[in-house]
């Protein structure tokens, strides 16, 4: 159902394509800009619509719940899988069309209008269009429909702010998360320094009192220090001194030292020439040796081209004798074919002759009577399913009827479910009575409410007016005796009588009885015209002066006998079940009639059939050979041809031979040659070697005489780091003097380090202020942020609640939304959405979480909250995946007209809305697009399926068995 005035808004889907994607092969679906209800049995491919959408749009694979990489979306037994969906472009531009291709090897393809571009080209272009395939309040599968009850408070507002399709707003909301951040960053760090300043100031309290005492006393210290300084600066002086001369020895060793070193240098300059002349005598031998080794490799080469020519010489052979055994076989072939020619000549000639124009006549005449026997098959087919289908309706009817009439017949029933209601224990005898009867002499009649019929509604009032409601519900028992007691009948009626109350019932006899002995009812009779049609009249005599007098009571309506046997309703039942077994006879009848004839019919069209195959066969005998004969001149042709010289080819042979054996002798002169040069190159080999050897010797003996030099050197050595450990300690003694003395002239300790305290105090002083000044303006600038984001949110879900609890509301239910700020208001990491609903009326609110609700009041809570965000949000479409499931059948029919009525308005969304089922006796409005998925593996290829032409052939199977009734 769709509406003709519909049109698509921009970010709609009007194509989705997919190819061997999870369930399916390969289907194209286009849905309407407004609801589109895809259902179908479970495991058809319904989710698969769905997954293919968000994978397409560059959403992850593991939102849908179905697998964690692209390359599990692949269908099973297939390498590959396109996605492809067309989104819908206002003003009359070219529609965009995002196509993904992707792998088993998790590879996949992007491209944008056929182009191939970027996967972040594909995102900036989705998001452009506020389509967010990864927000639950848009894209909610069928795995993921439990997630959303689990979002927290925090999630829930984050996922309402990106669904409202307003970035402003979470971007607001983002910044005031980040100013917040820092602004909790900047009171710590306040409260860091003003701790450090306050255990500053405390300590450098506590050195005021030695600074002050430092300066009395250092008036009296004068002298002292005045001595001690002197006598300090004649230590220093001596260590000094003692340090020079030291100094001056170490000079001397290091001469001494330096000299011994260049005498050794011409030594340590022959031993490197010797070792580099041995290292250029290293270098030609491995030339050599790589030389030799090639040659190797040459004599190798030789010998592998010499095996292949001999490989070759004898793959000659063998060619020939190939070819030789060829032509032999061929000449076989030959002496073969041509007696099979004689054998075939032979039959041709022993043929009957035939007369062609004879069996041509036959021929047709055998052809038109097969023709004409399956044209009367044929028709005796669409009689007999004529036949069929006509008695399956009269069948059909047939059952129709007969329950029909047993709910006609179920008076008494009723009447007995009213007698339960109106006299339980009167019921309950009646139920152990049906159970016991024959425990009686004479039958006891059930209670005369259960089995009066009176004939006409219009007259239940007054039976039971006159019967009192004690006897209704009483039982009746047969005896003779009280027959006798019938009256005669009044008069004739009198003043406008028109029946008495006896011609208005029907009764077993025994209840007659009863009701005319106790009752009088064949006396009483009922008027139903004028002004006393509801009154009953009394007459009595009085006892003490015989005057007659008359009481008038008003007739309460019929409460037990107004359930009445409807005969004339029962006779046309029984008359049309009547006629349609009569059809169903003549149907019968006329299908065994066909059975008759068809099995004459199929008899002789064996024998036809068979004589014209006979025919055939004579026909086409004398064609037959003579084909055979002409594939025997051709082969026999063929293999002449392809008649081979053996000279021809032995003198080829030879001459390839004789070129192999030249190949052979040029090859052998070559190694020789390459033996020769090898030899050569061994001997200069040797010769280096020797004089690698030689040189080695000499090098050993310089070194010999070097490491002699060079004990002593080290001797030389040791000497010099002696002296050098002595300079280093009067070193370290003098400057150690020299650190007293200047220890001695330097401030006491203790008003330095109140100095650098007070200096520090001062800096931190400063930076708490200046971090303060950053705080202050910081928190004007995030209350700033906050006046301009906190009434869009709140004015935002106040509309959210409004929604809610108006549709809670036409569920007989309660829903609460409110914006729920945390323990501290300016903590903005802890604001969320906070959903309370109530589904029983002795219940209060509360929040929705999978803890509270059952998993169908969630499903209705969800769906309800998305249809809240319809109005105030503008993403182009939603998906919602058997968010229904587990709802109850009141709860889902009213959620789904709200739905319907949702998507009527003109700022609505485009809806896919899986579900396994469509609710039954639902009136769905031209909004409204159903789409049924059946899928399997036998089913006929989507586009062969013709819905236009599968309609006509309904509407002319309806007209044909509309036109069959007329007749009969």
């Amino acid at each position: 159902m769709t509406n003709p005035d519909s049109r698509f808004k921009a970010g709609n889907i009007c194509r989705i394509y997919v190819k061997d994607f999870l369930t399916f092969d390969e289907i194209e679906v286009r849905p309407n800009p407004h609801l589109n209800f895809i259902i179908g049995p479970n495991g058809t491919g319904k989710s698969t619509i769905l997954c293919a959408i968000c994978i397409c749009l560059g959403g992850k694979p593991s939102i849908t719940g179905r697998g964690k990489e692209v390359s599990d979306y692949v269908k099973h037994g297939k390498t590959s899988a396109i996605l492809e969906t067309e989104i819908y472009v206002e003003g009359n531009k070219t529609n965009i069309i995002i196509r993904r291709e992707f792998d088993r090897k998790k590879k996949s393809t992007w491209f944008l209008q056929g182009t191939e571009v970027l996967k972040k080209v594909i995102e900036s272009k989705i998001a452009s269009l506020n389509i967010q395939v990864d927000n639950l309040c848009q894209f909610l599968p069928q795995d993921r429909v439990a997630n959303f009850a689990k979002m927290n408070r925090i999630e829930l507002l984050e996922a309402t702010e990106k669904a409202v399709g307003d970035t402003s707003l979470f971007e607001q909301h983002d910044l005031l998360l980040s100013s917040g951040h820092r602004m909790r960053d900047l009171r710590a760090k306040l409260k860091k320094l003003e701790s450090e300043l306050d255990t500053a100031i405390k300590r450098n309290a506590g050195l005021k009192d030695a600074v002050k005492n430092h300066e009395t006393k250092n008036d009296l210290d004068k002298r002292i220090e005045k001595l001690k300084k002197m006598q300090l600066w004649f230590l220093y002086d001596e260590k000094r001194k003692k340090h020079t001369e030291v100094r001056e020895d170490r000079e001397q060793l290091r001469i001494r030292l330096e000299n011994k070193r260049k005498d050794l240098d011409p030594s340590h300059n022959k031993i490197a020439q010797k070792k580099t002349m041995v290292h250029d005598l290293k270098k030609l031998i491995r030339e050599k040796v790589d030389e030799v080794e090639k040659k190797e490799a040459m004599d190798e080469n030789f010998e592998f081209q010499y095996e292949t020519f001999e490989e070759y010489m004898q793959d000659v052979h063998r060619e020939f004798t190939a070819t030789k055994q060829e032509e032999e076989q061929r000449e076989r072939e030959l002496v073969d074919l041509c007696r099979q020619m004689d054998v075939l000549n032979g039959q041709l000639q022993n043929l009957p002759e035939i007369d062609d124009d004879l069996a041509t006549m036959n021929l047709k005449k055998l052809t038109d009577r097969i023709q004409d026997a399956s044209q009367n098959i044929a028709k005796l087919h669409n009689r007999q399913q004529e036949a069929v289908m006509v008695k399956r309706s009269a069948e059909r009817s047939i059952s129709a009827f007969e329950r029909e009439l047993a709910s006609i017949q179920d008076v008494s029933h009723q009447r007995l479910e009213l007698l339960n209601k109106r006299n339980p224990d009167a019921y309950l005898a009646a139920q152990w009575l049906e159970k016991n009867q024959g425990r009686f002499a004479a039958p006891v009649h059930l209670p005369m409410c259960t089995l009066l019929n009176v004939k006409d509604p219009k007259f239940a009032k007054y039976v039971e007016n006159r019967v009192s409601g004690n006897d209704l519900v009483s039982f009746v028992c047969e005896n003779k005796d009280d027959m006798n007691l019938f009256k005669e009948l009044m008069d004739k009626q009198q003043f406008g009588f028109q029946w008495y109350m006896l011609d208005c019932i029907d009764a077993p006899p025994a209840i007659l009885s009863y009701l005319c002995r106790n009752y009088d009812v064949h006396r009483i009779p009922i008027a139903e015209k004028g002004d006393y049609s509801d009154q009953r009249y009394s007459k009595s005599r009085s006892r003490y002066d015989g005057e007659w007098s008359t009481t008038i009571y008003p007739i309460r309506n019929a409460e037990l006998l107004h359930i009445i046997l409807d005969t004339q309703r029962i006779e046309r039942i029984e008359q049309e079940i009547s006629k349609n077994k009569e059809s169903i006879i003549e149907a019968e009848q006329t299908l065994e009639e066909v059975k008759k004839v068809e099995v004459g019919l199929l008899r002789n069209l064996e024998d036809w059939r068979n004589e014209k195959r006979v025919l055939l066969c004579r026909r086409d005998e004398k064609l037959q050979l003579l084909q055979r004969i002409n594939q025997k001149k051709n082969q026999i042709i063929r293999r002449k041809q392809g008649a081979i010289d053996l000279q021809d080819e032995e003198n080829k042979m030879k001459a390839k031979l004789e070129e192999t054996v030249k190949k052979m002798v040029a090859v052998t002169i070559e190694r020789g040659e390459a033996i020769k040069k090898s030899v050569e190159e061994c001997q200069e080999y040797y010769k280096f070697v020797g004089k690698v050897k030689r040189a080695m010797a000499e090098v050993q003996a310089i070194e010999e005489r070097v490491a002699a030099s060079e004990q002593e050197l080290a001797s030389f050595e040791e000497m010099l780091e002696n002296k050098t450990q002595e300079v280093t300690q009067y070193k370290l003694e003098a400057q150690g003097a020299l650190q007293k003395l200047f220890t001695a002239l330097k401030l006491n300790s203790e008003v330095k380090e109140f100095n650098t305290r007070e200096a520090e105090v001062q800096v931190l002083q400063k930076k708490l202020d200046n971090t303060q000044v950053a705080a202050d303006n910081h928190h004007r600038e995030l209350e700033e942020s906050r006046l301009r984001w906190l009434p869009r949110i709140s004015e935002l879900i106040e509309n959210i609640d409004k929604s809610f609890a108006q549709f809670m509301g036409r569920l007989g239910c309660a829903g609460e939304i409110s914006l729920d700020k945390g323990e501290m208001e300016d903590d903005f990491s802890k604001y969320g959405i906070m959903i309370k609903v109530r589904f029983r009326d002795n219940d209060r609110l509360r929040e929705l979480t999978a803890q509270h609700q059952s998993g169908g009041e969630r499903a209705v809570s969800t769906a309800l909250y998305l249809l809240a965000l319809q109005s105030l949000t503008s993403v182009p479409f939603r998906c919602v995946d058997e968010i229904n499931q587990g709802m109850d059948p009141i709860n889902e029919r009213q959620m789904l007209n709200m739905l319907m009525e949702t998507v009527a308005s003109e700022c609505s969304s485009q809806y896919f809305f899986v579900s396994p089922k469509l609710i039954p006796d639902m009136i769905y409005n031209d909004y409204v697009n159903v789409m049924v998925v059946f899928n399997s593996q036998t089913m006929l290829p989507h586009r062969k399926f013709n819905l236009k032409r599968l309609l006509r052939k309904r509407t002319e199977t309806n007209n044909r068995h509309s036109r069959q009734k007329r007749v009969r």
